[in-house]
């Protein structure tokens, strides 16, 4: 009988070993589930204006490769370190996820740094408001570019969600000044949160910028091109000079020119055709994956048109194609021989760009402006 009570004491202890040993395992589960490091050079707390966490949206596939957008080049100018959270496809909750942001928060902090901004793309800026909300938070600033967490329109019944879950938190968020951006034609945006976002931030006194759907922008990715950190970039710097000082709207104005063709890699010698209201002429802005895009379209006869398509660089090279094709309705379908551009004018400067492969799959889509 002693034999068999000490068997099972020794049994329990056994168990309590293994429960306690998986308790530990999960709770360190966050710091095992993300890698944090410098995105761009660093200075240091000594000299840098502060420090910014970039932090990506979810990986479909595996674990993440994230690009940094340029628009954080224009931050690293500016005087801030740049650092990314890279969160592993394995442990990319919500809750674990803004742990893992807030734990990296305080490092900086108790390392020196004046300021920490939690900047965000779709889920990296959900769970930058997730994080704000903690009693403890050591961020002085929030920017979320197409926050998003809830799923894809027509291919999740919650995609819903990105708005109704996503006002909870903006009024949980402690009042630091927030920099928000929403895109035209984001599959993940169900509409109206810029709006209600404003109330929001309003209602609470809170000093905010909010940018809603801004014209030669769209799609999901519309933050992480080139085109965007040249418009905006001046914008982001002026609201994290400005946290100080902050106490209500932030007008974040645009200031780049529509003209700039850096980003671009053209044919040599090309010139932009003379302005008009018409299709010839040269369009810019982005696909919805945040590529910038330029179409010019140089010649229109009898429903015959020529035109050279280009696209910046993102983790690649910039290139061109140069493209012929003819108008389909009011739609001018551009054939290459691994790819397809159409392009519809919406409006008197503004139209609406699609890209594909010849066999229809891979689609793109994106808005352009004329440029003048």
């Amino acid at each position: 009988m002693r034999h068999l009570e000490g068997m099972k004491a020794l049994s329990a202890i056994k168990f309590l070993l293994i429960l306690l040993a998986f308790l530990a395992g999960f709770s360190g589960r966050v710091l095992a589930d993300y890698q944090f490091s410098p995105g761009l050079s660093i200075q240091g707390p000594g000299k840098a204006k502060g420090a910014v966490i970039w932090n990506h949206g979810l990986a479909r596939l595996g674990d993440p490769n994230p690009i940094l957008p340029p628009y954080l080049k224009a931050l690293e100018g500016d005087g801030w370190d740049v650092f990314k959270l890279v969160r592993l496809w394995s442990g990319d909750k919500e809750y674990d996820s803004s742990q893992a942001l807030l734990a990296e928060g305080k490092k900086l902090k108790d390392q020196g740094y004046r300021q920490v901004v939690t900047a965000g793309q779709s889920f990296g800026g959900w769970i930058s408001f997730i994080a704000t909300a903690d009693e403890g938070n050591p961020f002085d600033a929030l920017i979320a570019t197409a926050p998003a967490a809830h799923g894809e329109f027509g291919q999740s019944s919650n995609w819903q969600r990105n708005a109704g879950y996503l006002y909870p938190l903006v009024k949980g968020m402690k009042p630091i000044p927030a920099l928000v951006f929403f895109f035209a034609k984001d599959n993940y945006d169900p509409g109206g949160r810029g709006l209600e976002l404003r109330a929001i931030f309003e209602g609470k006194n809170q000093p905010y910028g909010l940018v809603d759907q801004p014209s030669g922008h769209s799609g999901h990715g519309a933050a992480n091109s080139a085109i965007f950190a040249r418009q905006f970039g001046p914008c982001l710097v002026s609201f994290l000079g400005a946290l100080s000082s902050l106490k209500g709207p932030f007008d974040c104005q645009t200031v780049a020119s529509k003209t700039d063709l850096s980003t671009f890699s053209l044919p040599a010698g090309m010139a932009q055709p003379p302005g008009g209201t018409g299709l010839p002429g040269r369009w810019m802005g982005a696909l919805e994956n945040g590529r910038g895009a330029l179409l010019q379209i140089d010649e229109l006869a009898d429903g015959v048109g020529k035109a050279v398509y280009a696209w910046s660089a993102r983790g690649d090279k910039a290139g061109y194609l140069q493209l012929s094709g003819r108008l389909d309705g009011d739609v001018l379908r551009l054939i290459g021989t691994k790819v397809i551009v159409e392009f519809r004018q919406t409006g008197e400067d503004r139209g609406d760009i699609r890209w594909m492969r010849p066999d229809g799959s891979n689609v793109l889509s994106g808005q352009l402006e004329r440029s003048r």
